[in-house]
């Protein structure tokens, strides 16, 4: 076998879910369906409001800048819209989910939870690394109950955003470069604050240095060059 089908093959590997996956994947959706039936019980017994079904449920959830970014998905960037504030990676996971689901409404629901869903692995992932088992699900706990989580399981941009960022620096810390690359322009491209990761990553190289291989420092340099080219993206976008 060749190089390139070996870490073609590892790749793959890395990429197959094993049984923490899945443990955690239904851990997710124990998760998701509290906090979506709290919603419920709140939009019928505080606001008097009866979901019709899943689609009118989904609207419900389109709220403030949500509204924006269904928008853009829907539309694209518009000269006589000011919707240049959007980032686009979320927009485009919802066109994705849009060709495979009957309405907008919905595409941009379960996008929302898709991204969250790594948000929440990929910190597990990342606490694993200095953490114990039990003391890693805390930490996701912790951020699971945290009282903005809401942002989490509703269309805005920060399911993306957090997904990214710390998928980010769990490739870093584990040596994927590539990925840590690609996860960085993700972020960037998902939101503003996704820069702040450059000089914590710049940071981090320098104050390690001394241990650092020349190909540690390059894996580094790309990840950097991932969030610059994220950034990138969005203001070619804005000209």
């Amino acid at each position: 076998m060749s190089r390139p089908q070996q870490r073609l093959l590892e790749f793959l590997r890395w990429l197959r879910p094993g049984p923490r996956a899945w443990r955690f994947f239904g851990l997710f959706l124990i998760y998701k369906t509290f906090v979506f039936a709290l919603a419920f019980t709140v939009l019928v017994f505080f606001a008097n409001i009866w979901p019709s079904g899943l689609e009118h449920f989904c609207l419900l959830l389109v709220e403030w800048d949500a509204k924006h970014i269904l928008r853009t998905a829907m539309n694209g960037y518009v000269l006589d819209d000011p919707n240049i504030q959007i980032y686009p990676v979320f927009p485009m996971l919802i066109r994705v989910f849009r060709a495979f689901l009957p309405s907008w409404n919905i595409a941009a629901a379960a996008a929302a939870q898709f991204a969250s869903f790594f948000a929440f692995y990929y910190l597990y992932l990342l606490a694993r690394l200095d953490l114990e088992e039990q003391e890693a699900q805390v930490a996701v706990i912790l951020f699971a109950l945290f009282p903005t989580a809401y942002f989490l399981s509703v269309p805005y941009m920060e399911t993306v955003y957090c997904a990214a960022s710390v998928a980010t620096v769990y490739c870093l810390r584990s040596r994927r470069y590539g990925a840590g690359a690609v996860a960085g322009l993700l972020a960037t491209a998902s939101r503003l604050p996704g820069m702040m990761l450059v000089p914590a990553i710049a940071a981090h190289g320098w104050l390690n240095r001394a241990r650092l291989t020349r190909a540690e420092r390059v894996g580094y340099a790309w990840v950097l060059a991932g969030l610059a080219a994220g950034l990138g993206f969005f203001l070619a976008l804005n000209r």
